[in-house]
Formats: structure tokens, C-alpha cells, sequence
């Protein structure tokens, strides 16, 4: 049976293929070929969605298997996949394919990058992230914060001493939390 023509795809990459043929970390080489694969499916007039998983970097189920926090365990395996993400798409952008890893200052009602009214929250909740689609980010990781009461702080790292404001509760966030 042949497969229908698609418009759109959603390529799932884990994390370990990544790494090529190193026992851990991410291959630069590698993860060029791998862009190479991307933009000639791409060229054929494809549009592509790349989700990427952090398992070469840590994963937090073994991290809470070992005994860590199973929170701190989650973030750490969360800031792997941005790390992977970082990593294709500077690949990808050398290749000439453009690309955005979405990087907003706080969770907004649509895009803010497409719809110049979007509106960001101050505070929201985990329900409504859900419900509304927000995309702010995995929503099985909204969900476990959620069923685990744990807050979600949302803002751009890239603003230099943006993470310090932020610690202190100034600077631009969005909070999620289970009270709205």
C-alpha cells in the first residue's frame, strides 16, 4: 500500500540519534546530515515540524529512577530537548533552511511572532495552558507539573540578567500555577 501524498509531516527525532555514532552528547557532523535529510524533504515542497527528545543528554525517569527529585529529574530532561533543538536548528540554518525554535518572554493567547494583538498573560492556569492550546511548551510536561503542583515560570533567557529579575519577581514572566 502506498502512502497518500502529504502536505505537512511531524518528524519525531529521539535524542540519542544525535549523537551518530558517539556514546553520548550531540555530533556535530551527524546532526549536519541529518539536516541535510531534513531540507531535501523539505525541498520537495514538505512542510516539517521537528520534535526532538533530550534522551542523549539526561532523561528524567532514570534520573528519578536514581533517586533525584522527580521535578528536578523532568527539567533537567526538558532542558536537554532545548538543547537538541538549539543544536538542529543551527544545523538546519546552515544548511539555508530557515527555522524558529519558538522563544517568547511569557505565554500569550495566539503567537506573538504571527499576531502582533496577542496578549500575554501575568499569571495563568495549567487547565487553560491545556484546554487552550497554548503551546508554551510539551503539554504532557504542563500535565505533570500540574498533577505534581508545580509552577511553571515563563520568560526569554535571552535578555541579558533577565534570569536574575526574574528570580527576584520583576522582569516580564508569565507564571502558570493551578490558581488563575
Amino acid at each position: 500500500m502506498s502512502l497518500p501524498p502529504f502536505k505537512r509531516i511531524l518528524l519525531k527525532l529521539s535524542g540519542e540519534v544525535l549523537m551518530g555514532n558517539q556514546q553520548f552528547g550531540i555530533d556535530p557532523e551527524f546532526v549536519a546530515q541529518l539536516a541535510q535529510e531534513v531540507k531535501a524533504a523539505r525541498d520537495t515542497g514538505l512542510e516539517i515540524c521537528l520534535v526532538i527528545g533530550g534522551g542523549n543528554i539526561f532523561r528524567g525517569m532514570a534520573g528519578a529512577a536514581a533517586g533525584m527529585d522527580r521535578a528536578q529529574a523532568d527539567y533537567m530532561g526538558m532542558l536537554a530537548t532545548v538543547m537538541n533543538a538549539l543544536a538542529m536548528q543551527n544545523a538546519l540554518e546552515q544548511a539555508g533552511v530557515h527555522t524558529r525554535v519558538t522563544s517568547v518572554d511569557g505565554v500569550y493567547d495566539s503567537d506573538p511572532k504571527r499576531n502582533k494583538d496577542a496578549k500575554r498573560y501575568d499569571t495563568v492556569d495549567y487547565d487553560t495552558v491545556l484546554a487552550d492550546n497554548l503551546k508554551v511548551m510539551d503539554a504532557s510536561a504542563v500535565a505533570l507539573c500540574r498533577d505534581n503542583g508545580i509552577p511553571i515560570v515563563v520568560f526569554s533567557i535571552r535578555e541579558k540578567g533577565n534570569l536574575a529579575r526574574v528570580l527576584r519577581g520583576e522582569g516580564v514572566q508569565t507564571i502558570v500555577t493551578g490558581d488563575d
